[in-house]
């Protein structure tokens, strides 16, 4: 990533979190906000005049442009993980400007973004309990709906390509960390290579 990349993004970052601290600077002066029937109309104008809530609209607004500058120069799995900073940094700033306790409970996030104990790390994409529900192709599965869209009865054993699939055994499942074919190092460059072409 270069500097500029990295200058933008984490700009971009920045300008969310002083957003989000803002917004919340408002709401500390208007209190609870409810609207409803009766209230709606006056409790938008003391929003739309609140300084603090247009200040935290127009920082969002530049810190969506600043993103987007980044977000144009480096893939996308790069560029979001950084977003957890503004996590970081809203949490502190919270504390000191707004007296928010930072608990224990919230510490341990703090220190170690990322992979947590009890956090899954493969993704179910078709868990057991809906194996009579999937339907194999060549290269993908289908899990057929339980329910019927707008009394249509798809028949969800043919793709649109008029391939015929085949019922998956009872109990199959598919999950990324039995997967049989991971894609190397290369050829995950070889994909990013052909979205960037």
């Amino acid at each position: 990533m270069s500097a500029a990349a990295f200058m933008l993004l984490i700009t971009g970052v920045l300008l969310n979190a002083a957003a989000q601290l803002l917004l919340k600077g408002g709401t500390n002066r208007l209190g609870i906000i409810t609207l409803n029937a009766d209230n709606w109309a006056s409790m938008l104008s003391r929003m739309a005049s609140e300084g603090y809530f247009i200040a935290g609209a127009a920082f969002y607004v530049v810190s969506l442009v600043v993103w987007i500058l980044g977000l144009s120069r480096v893939p996308v799995s790069v560029a979001y993980p950084m977003l957890s900073i503004g996590y970081i940094v809203n949490a502190l700033a919270a504390q000191y400007l707004f007296g928010e306790a930072v608990t224990s409970a919230r510490d341990v996030p703090l220190k170690v973004v990322g992979s947590r104990p009890g956090e899954k790390l493969h993704e179910i994409m078709c868990p057991a309990d809906d194996s009579h529900l999937t339907v194999e192709f060549g290269d993908h599965y289908v899990l057929s709906p339980t329910i019927m869209f707008n009394g249509r009865a798809d028949d969800f054993s043919r793709n649109a390509l008029n391939e015929q699939g085949r019922p998956v055994k009872q109990g199959f499942e598919y999950n990324s960390g039995s997967n049989d074919h991971f894609l190397s190092i290369e050829q995950i460059r070889e994909f990013d290579q052909l979205a960037h072409a």
